[in-house]
């Protein structure tokens, strides 16, 4: 049964896309077709979206599922970056515009859910305004357009989403969990197993798609998780590995809580679904190689924020909660094997350290230098937000800081450094937008968990509100660090839950309760007017 819920045709359908995607954006970025196809694409996606709303709107959820910053291919139109992320966005909202006109769908509004989408989109506004007036427009509009994904909220609300359609979205979302996971291994296996020279041209492809950073790891310049020359030489001759860090590679943290919620809170007296471990021990392994501080902070918190909210509604006994959890632990070390095995497999040969890619510019960049710069820009932004903290100074805002990076230093020895992209995720929001854009995410959160709450207290699918409810948990975690909360997969994130949270069932439990109130309260009959005899 767990299976159908997570696989179909569809799943290998998007798996298809995955790949014939890649592959023809292998030939053509950088040349003349590129345009074209992306032409294309945005009609085609608009006819899909027209005739099917739920298709075209899940292709473009599973677009930011897996690319990245969405430039797997782009092209230049009329001065701007044409990217394949902005034409499929471009088609979605087309076609769901001729639907809308054509009186074909109509979005349902709720308060309780839209009312944090307004307020955000009042912060946006009032951000737009002010950048555009004081920042240079190319960065202001850079800066912008990575919240144009709030327009999503239309077409999801215009769907009905009965249990088919979520069906669907979960099985999209896991078909995107394993092309993250088949790619990170895929990656991981060819750099630390093919010369530098032969994975020049992968490397470039990756790069100016901006799908992955690739990172050389050695004992010498490791600033993570195992900095032990010991641990390093495990992992490889001369022990070396690569860093395989994906933005997307945050859905391989919904996928594990989703596995995890199941874990605990199904299947009770039965044994589990092998699939559970096969996505679990694949989800491990692509975030141990994404070497992420943020993503495994996330997931620790997640996971204090699932075990209590699982044990509370389905008041498991603590012995199956720790059986269940050692089961889990299980499936982290065998993810960490295969981790270690895509880097330390015998075959091919794993070149010398001195052939490997990067290995000449690898040696005085480490994450260390890039960890302390995050440091030393937090004072100067504290500043730049004491400026203007209500409103905000608007998107495209730089602030300027004393970086200790090696890469910086070699263009600018005094190690300045402005930029208008920050890994501070809540300063970020708090200087452009000022404090309105952080109501705006608090209000998100209280309305979500009061649905959530309900949500589980009336529904069978509770599983899936436990996995949700946690990955939202952990995006808002990671954005301390990294960035994600104003971004497409933050806010396709976001925008995921809604489909499986009862919002009209809450609307209808306080109209109940106020009626049900109401008939307790004392009937006050009218008073008869006192009739005086007139003398």
């Amino acid at each position: 049964m767990l299976g159908k819920q997570l696989f179909s045709k569809t799943t290998l359908v998007y798996l298809g896309i995955a790949v014939l995607a890649h592959a023809a954006a292998w030939f053509l970025r950088d040349t003349f077709f590129a345009l074209p196809v992306l032409l294309a694409v945005g009609a085609t996606i608009g006819v899909l979206t027209y005739q099917d709303l739920r298709a075209g709107l899940l292709l473009a959820f599973f677009e930011t599922f897996i690319g990245g910053h969405g430039h797997l291919l782009d092209a230049s139109l009329f001065g701007f970056t044409l990217s394949l992320r902005l034409a499929i966005f471009a088609g979605v909202m087309m076609g769901w515009g001729i639907l809308f006109l054509r009186h074909k769908v109509k979005p349902t509004f709720f308060l309780q859910r839209d009312l944090p989408w307004i307020l955000l989109g009042f912060g946006i506004l009032i951000g737009a305004v002010i950048g555009i007036a004081q920042n240079p427009f190319s960065l202001a509009f850079d800066d912008l357009n990575s919240y144009a994904s709030i327009a999503y909220l239309l077409p999801l609300i215009s769907l009905p989403w009965k249990q088919d359609d979520r069906r669907a979205l979960i099985q999209t979302i896991v078909a995107a969990g394993i092309w993250l996971m088949a790619t990170t291994l895929l990656l991981s296996f060819l750099f630390t197993h093919l010369p530098g020279k032969v994975n020049h041209e992968l490397y470039t492809f990756v790069r100016d798609s901006r799908l992955a950073e690739i990172t050389l790891q050695t004992a010498s310049n490791s600033a993570g998780l195992i900095t032990s020359p010991t641990t390093a030489m495990l992992l490889g001759t001369d022990g070396y590995w690569y860093r395989i860090f994906m933005p997307s590679q945050f859905f391989l943290i919904v996928i594990l809580l989703l596995c995890a919620s199941v874990t605990l809170s199904l299947y009770k007296k039965e044994r589990l679904p092998e699939v559970l471990m096969l996505l679990m021990i694949g989800s491990f392994a692509g975030l141990f190689l994404s070497y992420s501080r943020s993503f495994l902070l996330g997931t620790a918190c997640a996971f204090l924020f699932i075990i209590p909210l699982i044990w509370w509604f389905e008041r498991s006994k603590i012995t199956f909660m720790l059986k269940r959890l050692s089961w889990i632990i299980l499936c982290a070390c065998m993810g960490l094997c295969v981790a270690w095995m895509s880097i330390a497999f015998p075959l091919p040969t794993q070149p010398n350290l001195q052939d490997a890619a990067f290995y000449s510019t690898s040696a005085d960049t480490t994450r260390g230098m890039a960890i302390a710069s995050r440091w030393q820009l937090l004072p100067p932004l504290m500043d730049a937000i004491a400026k203007s903290p209500v409103i905000g100074s608007g998107f495209g805002e730089e602030v300027t800081y004393i970086s200790a990076d090696p890469r910086i230093l070699a263009t600018n020895p005094t190690g300045a450094y402005s930029t208008f992209r920050f890994e501070w995720g809540y300063q970020d929001i708090w200087l452009k937008m000022g404090i309105i854009g952080l109501i705006s995410f608090l209000v998100y959160c209280l309305t979500v968990a009061q649905t959530a709450w309900f949500t589980l207290r009336v529904h069978g699918y509770k599983w899936i509100v436990f996995g949700l409810s946690a990955s939202l948990a952990a995006l808002f975690v990671t954005h301390v660090f990294s960035p994600y909360l104003n971004h497409p997969i933050g806010i396709v994130t976001m925008l995921c839950i809604l489909p499986f949270l009862d919002y009209s069932g809450l609307l209808q439990s306080r109209i109940d309760h106020h009626e049900r109130k109401t008939k307790m309260l004392p009937q006050l009959h009218p008073m008869k007017p006192v009739v005086t005899r007139e003398h």
